[in-house]
């Protein structure tokens, strides 16, 4: 099997990554950076291996989110096309910004991010994908229990379990908002198909199913039996950002389905449905 240099292994997907290639090498994103991707050299030539980048920056200043966001694909990339290898490159729906036609999110659309992060992630796919030898993919919302620290799942199940155990409502900046979300275990098998088949181009890791966030905590405060009610405070128009997952499903024939009652579960601390990968991965 072709072994697997890992970028960004301390992370939250790194870390899983870590418990599901069995041929994989850690380099950290500090020391490509620091060698200007030159620790890479020995890693790659002449073994035709493959190159999982799974680190970024969501926050932090612009200067870490250029370095981890920008300099580190493109320097990834460069090695990549140097060596004759592939690189399997994560990036974000945040890409796409809110405002695509209908919510649809679709790897032809035109994306117009609205946040350093969004736009940084952005530029870091744009050169990846211009340097060619490359699977993008594009992860939307990440459901998992426990959340990923920092998510927006995090922060409404947070808001929940407080306004549960006070007893007060539970608001909504906007509860209307609708987004697409993935599991880790259905990220991970399409991590680990790019690095085997090497797709090229640009992928959505998505479901294709717009789930509403008011309803999903509705649906949360049920399975808690509790008295406490959905406040929508409407501090902003709603938006709708759903993937369009028909290309991924095309390539790999993995796919995945997140609704609001899975949602809800993990809100509330329980496991969704069993198992979001369809298909075959080999």
């Amino acid at each position: 099997m072709t072994e697997i240099v890992l970028v960004g292994a301390s992370g939250w997907f790194g870390k899983q990554l870590l418990d599901h290639a069995p041929n994989l090498v850690a380099v950290p994103a500090r020391d490509v950076l620091a060698s200007r991707g030159e620790i890479l050299r020995p890693l790659l030539a002449g073994r035709n291996r493959m190159v999982v980048n799974v680190a970024g920056a969501r926050v932090g200043n612009h200067d870490t989110m250029q370095r981890l966001n920008v300099d580190l694909p493109r320097l990834l990339a460069e090695q990549v096309v140097n060596t004759g290898g592939h690189l399997v490159h994560l990036g974000s729906a945040a890409e796409y910004g809110t405002n695509q036609p209908d919510g649809i999110c679709r790897e032809e659309s035109v994306p117009a991010p609205e946040s350093d992060y969004g736009r940084s992630k952005l530029t870091g796919t744009t050169l990846v994908l211009e340097a060619g030898s490359a699977s993008v993919l594009r992860v939307f919302n990440v459901a998992a229990n426990p959340p990923q620290q920092g998510s927006p799942l995090a922060e409404i199940s947070n808001k929940l379990a407080l306004a549960s155990k006070s007893g007060t409502d539970v608001e909504l900046w906007s509860a209307g908002t609708v987004r697409d979300w993935v599991r880790p275990d259905f990220v991970i098998a399409s991590i680990l198909y790019a690095a085997k088949h090497r797709p090229i181009g640009l992928f959505n890791i998505c479901s294709g199913i717009g789930v509403r966030m008011g309803e999903s905590v509705e649906l949360a405060i049920a399975i808690l039996d509790s008295p406490i009610r959905v406040k929508d405070l409407r501090g902003s128009p709603p938006t709708v950002v759903i993937g369009a997952p028909e290309r991924w499903l095309a390539a790999s024939q993995l796919c995945e389905q997140v609704t609001p009652s899975d949602l809800a579960k993990l809100m509330c601390g329980q496991s969704g449905s069993a198992n979001s990968v369809e298909g075959e991965h080999k």
